[in-house]
């Protein structure tokens, strides 16, 4: 689907779609992964009518099903001065449309000329209605789904039952004008009632049900297309608005390609390839896009989360968490319930990830300053769900009787203790990869965030807030770090969980850079022995001023 430039300034259609087996659009052979965040094409009478952006839940080539989240934003064919084009003929435009109030789960099978979508209230989860839709999938493409709607509805409650027909006149009325023959019109009702009589069978009913999913963010329709493009037969537009049609705008290139893993063939070394991403943009100049109200979040948070449109892994693996509202506000000028509320987010998120079923392992990570990787200012951190458990990130033993106690459970050495409080200890881990390196060890032997009680996620928010405000005392100026915590999934082995965070910094104003005999041989060198470091932590007071180096 391409689309151009009117004279008034809005996006619309190049030319009317043709139909599925002459359009010259990319497909794509192998299944979306659980979890991918594409879009869904809805075709009616050779032309696009909705774009909606939807969660991949299962793709095995016969089965497809995907979830349009609750608050979700799309694009609708509107016919100016109506308020939805209904397969009318006429000049339309795509405009962006609030999503509805209930999760929408669509159960498509090839072959049929019906989908089955649930309303499922985004709260509690409760089913509020069936829908029986006559549409079908026509293929899937690089960048999602095409599939053709027809005008047939039915609404059911959710015990089966009384059937709510939609759309009967406007399917007599497009017979009649020769857009829909009475044959296939026949077909549809047939169908249709073939759909309802499943779903009167309690066990039917209940195996949809199954597809269900717990409550998610809602997506962007227009960040899942700047993502996307520029893969052809994607719109890209240069900014979401409120109401009216899409504006224009310069769009920011996408990926060329799905990031892979790819390994290396003289050593063990196994890279993400993620073609397009060095083009993400890096400027704000049109505003911090983490700010309330900017491109990437809502007016009103106090956290959120959201789908990364530059991932560096597969789609739907990878999420930007952002910490506060507040431009300035990072751990080190955070109170402890502000930073508890990122301990948090990090726990329902991380969980959430873990979920899927081709997870293995979940990496939240901070790079705090331009030295450390951001690009973005605004305090922030990443969530990556890994399909492979990296040797770093797994326990050093394999669980089992005749495996040694945890070394973290272990009591640490005295001289490399900076701080223990609330049970949490604070300590230089004996080989850091960084100058000033901070392990952070929960108080008991549970594997993930979301294993901990109330109190100890108090205990580390204090950690957090504490750790930084030393390393930031340590050189008087904002230490850039490299911050990390991990959680295996999926019968992975699973260690003690911690938190670590590396300060970069050597000395003032140096920040660590990797050499080339570190890059060779996976080896790390430090200029600040363990020891050393803990004490330098020690004899900081993270109650003092900060006060202002000049250079």
């Amino acid at each position: 689907m391409s689309l151009v430039t009117s004279r008034s300034g809005r996006l619309r259609s190049a030319r009317p779609l043709r139909p599925a087996q002459f359009r010259r659009l990319p497909t794509r052979p192998s299944p979306w992964p659980d979890g991918s965040q594409v879009l869904l094409r809805q075709v009616r009478a050779e032309h696009t009518r909705r774009l909606l952006p939807v969660t991949v839940l299962y793709d095995d080539g016969q089965r497809f099903v995907f979830r349009v989240q609750a608050g979700s934003t799309w694009l609708d064919a509107v016919r100016p001065g109506a308020d939805r084009a209904h397969g009318r003929r006429g000049s339309r435009r795509l405009t962006t449309t609030a999503g509805s109030e209930y999760n929408l789960t669509y159960v498509m099978d090839r072959g049929r000329s019906y989908a089955v979508a649930m309303s499922t209230d985004p709260v509690s989860g409760e089913l509020v209605k069936w829908h029986v839709r006559a549409q079908s999938l026509i293929r899937r493409r690089s960048w999602g789904f095409d599939a053709v709607e027809r005008e047939l509805d039915l609404e059911l409650p959710p015990t089966g039952g009384t059937t709510c027909w939609k759309d009967q006149r406007l399917l007599a009325s497009l017979v009649a004008e020769g857009a829909v023959t009475p044959t296939t019109a026949s077909r549809l009702k047939r169908e249709a009632r073939h759909a309802v009589g499943r779903l009167a069978d309690a066990d039917q009913r209940a195996a949809l049900v199954n597809w269900t999913r717990p409550p998610a963010d809602p997506l962007n329709v227009h960040h899942v297309m700047d993502r996307l493009a520029p893969i052809s037969g994607v719109p890209t537009s240069g900014g979401p608005e409120p109401t009216g049609a899409v504006a224009t705008g310069t769009a920011v290139p996408g990926p060329a390609a799905s990031p892979v893993l790819v390994a290396d063939d003289l050593t063990p070394r196994r890279v993400y390839v993620a073609s397009g991403r060095a083009r993400r943009p890096v400027s704000v100049a049109e505003g911090c896009p983490f700010c309330p109200g900017g491109r990437e979040v809502p007016a009103d948070f106090e956290t959120t989360a959201f789908p990364n449109r530059w991932p560096p892994i597969a789609t739907g693996r990878c999420e930007v968490l952002v910490h506060s509202p507040d431009h300035a506000q990072d751990f080190a000028t955070m109170s402890r319930g502000e930073a508890r509320r990122v301990v948090d987010l990090w726990a329902r998120r991380g969980e959430a990830l873990a979920g899927l079923d081709d997870v293995r392992c979940v990496l939240v990570f901070e790079n705090r300053g331009a030295a450390a990787g951001a690009t973005v200012e605004h305090p922030h951190s990443q969530i990556f769900a890994l399909s492979v458990l990296p040797p770093l990130l797994g326990p050093a033993q394999e669980p089992g009787p005749s495996a040694p106690p945890c070394p973290a459970c272990a009591e640490p050495d005295a001289a490399l203790l900076v701080e223990e409080r609330d049970g949490w200890r604070a300590a230089v881990p004996p080989a850091p990869p960084a100058p000033y390196t901070v392990r952070l060890t929960a108080p008991r032997h549970v594997t993930s965030l979301a294993e901990l009680d109330p109190a100890e996620r108090d205990g580390l928010a204090t950690a957090l807030v504490g750790t930084v405000r030393r390393l930031d005392r340590l050189f008087h100026e904002p230490m850039p770090y490299q911050l990390w915590t991990s959680r295996s999934a999926h019968g992975s082995p699973g260690g003690h969980v911690s938190v670590t965070v590396a300060g970069l910094l050597s000395r003032p104003g140096r920040p660590r850079i990797l050499g080339a005999a570190e890059l060779a041989t996976g080896l790390y060198f430090t200029p600040v022995g363990p020891a050393e470091t803990a004490a330098a932590l020690r004899a900081t007071d993270p109650h003092s001023q900060l006060r202002e180096v000049r250079r």
